[in-house]
């Protein structure tokens, strides 16, 4: 299925149809009434042309016909847009000429105006039912998917959302303390929500046309559409890199808006709440919490959490709290069942981490786009993961017109890029510009000053015991590995399957070169101890990968940049997918995983973590090292902030290995992870930065790495390389941000001459792509691979051949 929006015009009796972008004919619709309805009655419509026959047939409705004179059947769906003392009329005419108006979906429909249509039969003082609930045919088996983009085209990408960094000089409209780039962001804001279009501070979507004659036209920039009275988008992303005060610049813009409702009284009866909803991941509530305590004046904010099973009593506050703050799982669940968040219109709907519903045709999206609201915002860092219409969907979201559907923003901005339009990558820029706004560390480095970060590799030799397992895994991986390359040469066929096998082969070296033979399961451990290399077979080598206790999937793929794993007692591990089903379930049945043992996993409490050999590996010993090294030196002339550290790893068994460290060196630490619960995680988080005793945080990559302050800390230690620098990069930023005041240490352990200097390179790889400029990105993707590809060999002592892709 294709479509492609087209334009009406009245040609006598009949209506001819043209390709908005194009402006070439498209064909003609018969039906009179059509007409007549423009003439008598103030409508407009917006006309979409939809192709449901052959590949031909679809080429034909983007305008390549396959002949000359070809003609080609497409179905047409028009939305009529009216005023409401014309609807009766807009009725009869239709109805008169055996014509009636269907329902649409609600992605058709601009969710700034209310829907009505008289020919739905209602019955005797019962109004119009939301068209949610309505049943809409819609295909379902139409599922598209997102093509991924490599690291060339996501660089290029990247470089077009930095450009989108407003006026050069900060505007101020409010007196304020707060550094230029967040006043700027302020004003951004407050210009989308007024919906001012004319003499805009900021891109616009719309620009106004200078043509002759008392009524002004304005053109959209994508689309080329002409409308007297644009439809302005109420909101926009904010994609500021990490750690310069997204938190801060929406909260306040709701102050902002407090103010001016101070002379207004709300009621529970008022259509609109003065409520700003803001959706968040589990993981990031104590952090919204902690930055309205400290930046908000005690008593002027009144904040609700709706999450939990006991959530629904909070229901009837909604009208009389300024924000409410609740995660992605419990919108979904409301959306659901229809729960209070559906039941009536809020002041602004705001999505933190906004990448959670990148995936359109996920229940997650859904719930989210069917929420009402006046203003819509996004908080992400990373608008952009693997493929383009990641930012679509943000787009689909806030309610961009002629926008909202996927096929609309593959025919205006995917397609032309993927075909090397030159208009492409111009059009997105004009896009990207007029909705979001981004500004980077090292464009405002100056007005931030933040203090120096200095990284460092910590070369690590392995223990001789542990470099014997290596080596001896290291051959049977290579083994593995050349079997894989002689396998995809004689099946004749590209190595698509190849590159996630090596991945595999990769994760058990790397679980090596953290703790030796501690990480690894039982039947390797078995083989191991027997020597007995026949027994390590490739279903084995397989199962080494940490898989989700519930579906079965490996958990580093699925949740590397999610943090919403359920909190069990156990140290059994549930990924992001399979949580959705546990998440508002009671406490005690949320607290057992299918395989739950009877251990109890605590944060900073050492009689209750799982019993390990109370060797040190390698890394460990340098670990304790460094802490040590750090706790006698005083950095900075500030002597009342006490020395912390952060350790990130991504393995939650490597947290419980050092945790034994820790505890057998004397350190007090507190700990985060996925299976923290909010209880957990605001205890301990307060407790590291209001307690000098605690000195040293745990936490999971994936659970730190979004929407928490650790600035009381100065050093961050990073275990391991994980494959993806953003990753790593939103780790080390919730340590060096605005508000740190020392210079930050970063430390990463790396292991020489294993498999952890290739996992380094990729990291290298990518960051060098992504701070490439625009003229110089040029670097080709199989080069990439080819390099990956002699990298991998070197460091497993083999040749592999040809490369993979």
């Amino acid at each position: 299925m294709k479509v492609t929006p087209v334009t009406l015009s009245p040609l006598g009796d009949i209506m001819k149809l043209s390709f908005q972008d194009s402006k070439h004919y498209a064909g003609i619709l018969a039906l009179p009434a059509l007409c007549k309805l423009q003439e008598e009655c103030t409508i407009e419509y917006t006309v979409n042309m939809v192709a449901l026959g052959s590949r031909k047939d679809q080429e034909a409705v983007k305008g390549k016909a396959s002949a000359p004179n070809a003609a080609h059947d497409c179905s047409v769906r028009i939305v009529v847009y009216g005023v409401k003392a014309q609807e009766s009329s807009v009725s009869q005419l239709l109805s008169d000429a055996d014509l009636y108006l269907q329902h649409p979906s609600a992605a058709e429909l601009d969710r700034h105006v209310d829907y009505s249509n008289p020919h739905y039969l209602l019955r005797p003082g019962s109004q119009m039912p939301k068209l949610e609930s309505l049943s809409i045919f819609l295909d379902r088996n139409n599922v598209t998917t997102s093509d991924p983009i490599d690291e060339t085209h996501k660089s290029r990408f990247m470089q077009i959302f930095n450009s989108a960094s407003g006026p050069s000089s900060p505007l101020h409209l409010i007196s304020s303390p707060r550094l230029n780039h967040q006043v700027t962001a302020l004003a951004m804001m407050a210009e989308k929500e007024s919906g001012i279009v004319q003499n805009a501070h900021f891109p616009s979507l719309w620009e106004p046309l200078h043509s002759p004659g008392s009524i002004v036209q304005y053109c959209h920039k994508v689309t080329g559409a002409c409308r007297s009275s644009p439809i302005p988008v109420f909101g926009g992303i904010l994609a500021d890199e990490m750690g310069l005060g997204k938190t801060l610049s929406l909260l306040a813009l709701v102050c902002s808006s407090l103010d001016s409702l101070a002379d207004q009284e709300n009621s529970p009866d008022d259509r609109m709440s003065r409520a700003t909803l803001i959706v968040t991941p589990k993981s990031t509530i104590t952090g919204w919490q902690q930055q309205v305590k400290r930046h908000i004046r005690t008593g002027q904010m009144r904040v609700a959490v709706y999450h939990g099973s006991n959530r629904r009593q909070l229901a009837s506050k909604f009208w009389k709290t300024d924000i409410v703050l609740t995660t992605y799982e419990t919108l979904r669940s409301d959306w659901a069942t229809t729960g209070p968040l559906y039941s009536s219109t809020w002041r602004r709907v705001v999505l933190d981490e906004a990448h959670h519903i990148r995936n359109r045709s996920s229940q997650l999206f859904e719930a989210t786009s069917r929420i009402a609201s006046k203003s819509r915002w996004c908080l992400t860092g990373t608008p952009i993961h693997n493929s383009l219409d990641d930012y679509g969907a943000l787009l689909s979201f806030l309610g961009v017109p002629m926008l909202m559907e996927r096929p609309q923003f593959d025919f205006w901005i995917a397609s032309p890029i993927k075909q090397n339009q030159p208009h492409g990558f111009n059009t997105l820029g004009d896009l990207i510009r007029a909705t979001c706004l981004r500004r980077t560390k090292d464009k405002i480095q100056d007005s931030i000053k933040l203090p120096r970060r200095i990284e460092r590799n910590e070369e690590i030799t392995l223990h001789q015991a542990d470099q014997v397992i290596y080596d001896f895994f290291r051959e049977k991986t290579a083994k593995i590995a050349a079997g894989l390359e002689d396998r995809d040469a004689a099946n004749s066929r590209r190595s698509k399957g190849k590159s996630s096998d090596i991945l595999t082969l990769i994760n058990i070296l790397r679980r090596i070169c953290n703790h030796g033979v501690d990480l690894l399961p039982q039947s390797a451990l078995e083989a191991w101890r027997s020597k007995n290399n026949a027994s390590l077979d490739w279903q084995m080598m397989q199962n080494f990968d940490k898989l989700c206790d519930s579906c079965g999937s490996i958990m580093e793929e699925v949740d590397s940049l999610s943090n919403d794993i359920p909190e069990f007692h156990c140290r059994n591990l549930i990924c992001t997918s399979c949580s959705m089903q546990s998440e508002n379930t009671s406490r005690d049945d949320a607290r057992k995983s299918p395989k739950c043992a009877a251990t109890q996993a605590t944060s900073g409490n050492p009689s209750n973590l799982p019993e390990y050999s109370m060797r040190l590996s390698a890394k460990v010993e340098a670990l304790i090292r460094n802490l040590n090294v750090e706790q006698t030196l005083t950095q900075h002339e500030d002597k009342a902030l006490p020395v912390k550290s952060i350790i990130f790893s991504h393995w939650t068994k490597m947290l419980d290995l050092i945790a034994n460290a820790l505890t057998q060196h004397g350190f007090l630490f507190q700990r985060i992870d996925g299976q923290s619960s909010l209880q957990q995680r605001s205890i301990a988080i307060q407790q590291f930065n209001e307690d000098q005793n605690y000195t040293v945080m745990l936490a999971s990559i994936g659970s730190a790495g979004e929407g928490i302050d650790l600035t009381i800390a100065n050093h961050v230690h990073l275990v391991e390389p994980h494959w993806n620098p953003m990753v790593e990069a939103q780790a080390v930023d919730r340590v060096h941000r605005i508000g740190q005041r020392r210079e930050v240490t970063v430390t990463r352990y790396i292991v020489n001459n294993t498999i952890e200097t290739y996992v380094q390179w990729v990291q290298q790889d990518k960051l060098r792509l992504i701070n490439r400029s625009l003229n110089s990105a040029e670097i080709l993707q199989s080069d990439i691979d080819d390099t990956r590809w002699k990298t991998l060999q070197k460091a497993l002592g083999v040749s592999l051949g040809t490369s993979y892709e």
